[in-house]
């Protein structure tokens, strides 16, 4: 267990944005008021309206160190399409286009002084594309945090999530840590390296090379030491920086948080075993999912016979304005967020990272924003 001491921790109540709109409209005034840097990670980034409209935004204030860590996931996904299988339907060229529209556009950003890393490579022939760094967080001065699930991409915007925003000192100190090991293990593509500005640090030493071109690499080992996977930050705030099966004792802790409560409302479109079976032992539950999944397979897995008795609602709305928030209620007082969507995949094999909240007025925030 680490627990940060600060005598002087800035606090203030935390700030709720529905959608990427209100999202990015908070950030941009943020912006106005930051005087030294800020980190964006994100698993997702798109050369659509929204990835435009980040690079412009953080072109705008060249005085700043402004970092972009981008999971190599977004070079081969766009738009919920893997634009690496056969085909050629409307959808398909359609995402291959935009996959190449990324590379100008991080061409721009560099140029314009924007430092970029990847995490995770995907290795040969994609076998590492399970081992995802899924988190989604935004650093401003190392004293402003975001955290939530909202992706750099137009589809993202338009789906019904959050972004949580903390001036909280504590919360921060510890995210910076996060982001600064993964910018450390990350890499730059070596199409990207010639256009790297003489001005930022960027990896030099050759690693991990995958199966095309545009994503050979190359990378600089880590000198950093990895954060904890629990962090006790004060007596209200818990953050857990999750790593797959390497951090099973950590998620398992996280596990008991929820089990522990009288009642739980979960607002995720994607949680299945193991995290549904600690919701199934709390006796008022409640699962809120999305009328319309992008991800069927998690929908049917809900109806299993061992979750024949789990209190499973749906929330109404189109594919485009899905519910794909990744948050639990506990006992209208304890609010667990962060990038985790609670199922399989996230437990076996992804970077996540979950924060444990005890605000009653961020609680009831969430419950008046995400109930139907």
């Amino acid at each position: 267990m680490v627990k940060f001491k600060n005598p002087t921790n800035e606090q203030a109540a935390p700030t709720l944005y529905q959608g990427g709109i209100p999202f990015l409209d908070a950030l941009e005034n943020d912006l106005k008021k930051a005087s030294h840097s800020i980190a964006i990670q994100v698993m997702s980034f798109e050369a659509d309206q929204a990835g435009q409209q980040i690079v412009e935004l953080l072109s705008s204030y060249p005085k700043l160190q402004r970092r972009l860590l981008i999971d190599a996931y977004s070079t081969i996904v766009v738009n919920d399409t893997w634009t690496q299988r056969p085909g050629n339907s409307p959808r398909l060229r359609a995402a291959r286009e935009e996959a190449r529209q990324l590379w100008p556009l991080f061409q721009q950003a560099m140029n314009n002084g924007i430092e970029i890393r990847f995490t995770q490579p995907l290795g040969p022939l994609f076998l590492k594309y399970p081992f995802r760094n899924h988190k989604k967080c935004v650093l401003i001065d190392q004293a402003i945090s975001y955290v939530g699930g909202i992706n750099i991409t137009d589809h993202n915007f338009g789906w019904n999530d959050v972004m949580i925003r903390d001036q909280h000192s504590l919360i921060a100190q510890a995210l910076q840590q996060s982001v600064d090991t993964d910018w450390q293990t990350g890499f730059l593509p070596n199409k990207l390296k010639k256009f790297t500005p003489a001005t930022t640090s960027n990896p030099t030493t050759s690693s991990d090379q995958t199966t095309t071109s545009d994503l050979s690499t190359t990378s600089a080992p880590s000198t950093r030491e990895t954060p904890p996977a629990y962090q006790r930050l004060d007596e209200h705030t818990e953050l857990y920086l999750l790593n797959g099966v390497s951090t099973k004792a950590a998620y398992r802790q996280l596990q008991q948080t929820v089990e522990q409560a009288k009642r739980v409302e979960v607002f995720s479109p994607y949680i299945t075993y193991p995290m549904l079976d600690s919701v199934a032992k709390v006796a008022e539950h409640t699962v809120w999912m999305p009328e319309h999944n992008n991800k069927a397979l998690v929908k049917l897995t809900s109806r299993l016979p061992r979750y024949r008795k789990l209190n499973v609602q749906t929330i109404p709305g189109s594919p485009e304005d899905m519910l794909h928030a990744k948050v639990m209620v506990l006992d209208e007082e304890t609010v667990v967020y962060g990038s985790s969507n609670f199922d399989l995949v996230s437990y076996l094999f992804e970077q996540e990272l979950v924060i444990v909240r005890r605000n009653a007025g961020l609680a009831q925030k969430i419950l008046d924003a995400l109930r139907p």
